[in-house]
């Protein structure tokens, strides 16, 4: 099920049968709602918790609460494009090191 709604409030969850949901993904452009949102899940205790964090000095925050995260999903959007445009293959050659002005690759952790 997609939800658009405010969930940062616990009448949306309740509203979307959180009690009875395997997991939830929180990708919002801000990190509070996004730390709201995963600690209303913890809440519902909904099993697999998965956020996006656009401020790496955030991750923390997240890790401590226990939620799997992925970081700065535009770097990683900027990796594909990057990729995709590569006819010659190079950027996959080099993608365990950072070669040239190649943006890197956003990173993806299991916390739990």
């Amino acid at each position: 099920m997609v939800l658009t709604a405010d969930a940062t409030v616990k009448n949306t969850f309740e509203d979307a049968g959180a009690e009875q949901a395997d997991a939830i993904i929180s990708t919002t452009d801000q990190d509070a709602t996004n730390v709201m949102v995963c600690l209303l899940a913890q809440e519902f205790e909904i099993p697999a918790i998965l956020s996006v964090v656009h401020n790496p000095n955030h991750m923390d925050l997240f890790k401590q609460i226990g939620v799997n995260t992925m970081e700065n999903p535009q770097q990683l959007i900027a990796e594909y494009l990057y990729r995709a445009d590569d006819p010659s293959g190079r950027a996959r050659d080099r993608r365990h090191g950072n070669a040239g002005n190649r943006p890197d690759l956003g990173t993806v952790g299991r916390t739990r």
